[in-house]
């Protein structure tokens, strides 16, 4: 357990306990990935799994407009191994890293969507989509409402 271990069962064991044990795991990892699956700028940062999901999300948000930007240059930056990237990135997001990427690209979009003036086209460059119809799909995808959609219910 010290190592690291989530769980632990000597033999013999009994089958109920280890079923029970699966079953909190389960919804153990469920609740981490609910927590990480949105972010925003008001972020309360309390552990370094915290601390390495603001770090990722910084990271993109600083390459925003570059469109060869990867999963790849985020390990790179992070000092990990894209395995080792995915790994961490899906176990506290429920996201394999260029779903996260993507998904941190279209949060920006929505910001810029409600905040400026620019044309879908215009943001779905500047977030780093280099095809606005991708852009628009993925975004109508991830938040049900077309770009154009979204701008529209959320005038001020």
């Amino acid at each position: 357990m010290t190592a690291g271990a989530d769980a632990y069962l000597s033999k013999p064991f009994d089958e109920t306990e280890l079923l029970v044990r699966i079953e909190k795991l389960i919804e153990l990892r469920k609740t981490i990935q609910n927590k990480y699956r949105s972010f925003s700028d008001s972020y309360n940062h309390k552990s370094l799994d915290d601390d390495f999901i603001s770090e990722a999300v910084k990271l993109i948000r600083n390459h925003l407009t570059d469109l060869q930007f990867k999963t790849s240059d985020i390990a790179f930056a992070l000092h990990l191994s894209e395995s080792q990237l995915y790994r961490k990135i899906k176990a506290l997001s429920g996201r394999s890293t260029a779903l996260f990427l993507m998904y941190v690209r279209l949060e920006e979009a929505k910001k810029m969507l409600i905040k400026t003036n620019l044309n879908i086209s215009e943001i779905a460059y500047s977030c780093g989509f280099n095809d606005p119809a991708w852009f628009s799909r993925s975004f109508k995808d991830e938040f049900g409402y077309s770009p154009s959609e979204f701008r529209e219910v959320n005038k001020v």
